[in-house]
């Protein structure tokens, strides 16, 4: 599957507990929308991807990307143990100068 940068590393990254790894591919000032709350800022976003490890385990597969350069829509097949495994959930993305801007999981 041909991921823009970064992309290929961050959802490598989504597959382990290494919240730090994740937030790394965040700007700063990045958005994530998951579950109906937005976490904005790098610090947010770390947060956010330990409380999701803390509650479930999961596994990620891409399966199909859409859009361009800047605005990936990657499309995954999630399995993991939380209700409704398996699921195709989609994934919006910003990316400027290498970094992801906006994350929305739909």
């Amino acid at each position: 599957m041909n991921l823009p940068d970064p992309l290929t590393d961050c959802f490598a990254a989504a597959n382990t507990d290494d919240a730090e790894r994740i937030a790394s591919f965040f700007a700063e000032d990045a958005s994530v929308l998951d579950e109906k709350r937005n976490h904005v800022g790098r610090a947010a976003i770390r947060q956010w991807a330990r409380d999701v490890r803390s509650k479930t385990s999961f596994q990620s597969s891409v399966f199909k990307v859409d859009g361009d350069l800047e605005r990936p829509l990657v499309s995954a097949y999630v399995t993991g143990d939380f209700a409704g495994s398996p699921i195709d959930l989609t994934y919006q993305f910003e990316i400027l100068h290498g970094e992801i801007t906006l994350l929305s999981i739909v």
